[in-house]
């Protein structure tokens, strides 16, 4: 495979996937990874894909046993700069998950621009730091997603919570929310995006019920809405 450069690839099987990143040489040309239907896996620490170092999308599909994606290291993670491991990844789509309850280690990914997360039955919140341990609390302090460009929230019957603090998203263009009714709070604030023209999509019964920061939080975001 001399002249190979860009390789995209689907796995079923956790087995199968640790097999194949055993192959150091093929990690390079990894650009795009599926996960559909993993049938043998209910916890997958998502360190293992970190030494992807080219890996741009990264999608979880129809994993009705995956109940954790975890974040461990066998040593002391003591550089934040160092943890923040998934650097090329823009794009990350999670559908039909419906035992994962949180993604926390998206936090992992410093330049995400999309991220869809969509019909996961018992997703409670995207961000949470009820976990334990040494890396929930070096995140904290992080500012998390400084090119999320596109968020996709869909079929999400239990979501509450997406982030516990209001973020600056110099670079948000779109947030749609569909079939989300327990979501009543964004991560906003009247600086989130200042000088960007932002939608925000939802059904006109959601959008009425949401809570704010403040009111004037409320009056920048207001002409932003659209209604499906």
């Amino acid at each position: 495979m001399e002249n190979l450069t860009i390789l995209g690839i689907n796995f079923r099987s956790s087995y199968s996937l640790q097999r194949f990143l055993s192959y150091h040489k093929l990690q390079s040309y990894i650009r795009h990874l599926r996960l559909e239907s993993l049938e043998d896996s209910r916890s997958m620490n998502v360190l293992r894909l970190a030494n992807i170092e080219n890996l741009e999308s990264l999608g979880f599909r129809s994993c009705e046993y995956l109940e954790e994606l975890k974040i461990t290291s066998a040593g002391n993670i003591r550089n934040v700069r160092e943890f923040r491991s998934f650097r090329s990844l823009y794009y990350v789509v999670i559908s039909d998950c419906n035992k994962l309850r949180n993604l926390s280690w998206l936090l992992l990914a410093p330049n995400l621009q999309t991220i869809d997360i969509l019909r996961c039955a018992e997703m409670e919140e995207i961000f949470s730091f009820r976990q334990s341990g040494e890396v929930p609390e070096m995140m904290r302090s992080l500012n998390p997603f400084p090119r999320l460009g596109i968020l996709v929230l869909e079929a999400l019957p239990t979501l509450q919570s997406i982030y516990w603090n209001a973020l600056p998203l110099s670079h948000l263009k779109e947030i749609k929310v569909n079939n989300c009714p327990q979501l009543k709070k964004l991560p906003l604030d009247s600086n989130s995006a200042k000088g960007r023209k932002v939608v925000i999509r939802g059904d006109e019964s959601w959008w009425n019920e949401l809570q704010w920061e403040d009111q004037a939080t409320e009056n920048v975001f207001i002409p932003c809405f659209r209604c499906f």
